[in-house]
């Protein structure tokens, strides 16, 4: 399960990402890690995603941050 706070940043970012189901992948597959691993291996999968995933990646960053 991923904790509340990921949920959160996720269900605010949904709006504006475009790739909302590789993110929802993405996300999935690192449940169960604390939300620092979780930010750090999205910041590593962006350095080599698609220019549109690499977008929509910052964004979920940004509203997780907030967190």
């Amino acid at each position: 399960m991923l904790s509340d706070d990921l949920l959160k940043a996720y269900r605010e970012a949904a709006p504006y990402i475009s790739h909302l189901n590789k993110i929802r992948e993405i996300l999935l597959s690192l449940k169960g890690r604390s939300k620092d691993e979780v930010m750090e291996v999205l910041r590593e999968y962006g350095k080599e995603a698609d220019p549109t995933l690499r977008t929509d990646i910052k964004i979920l960053l940004r509203y997780m941050e907030k967190e």
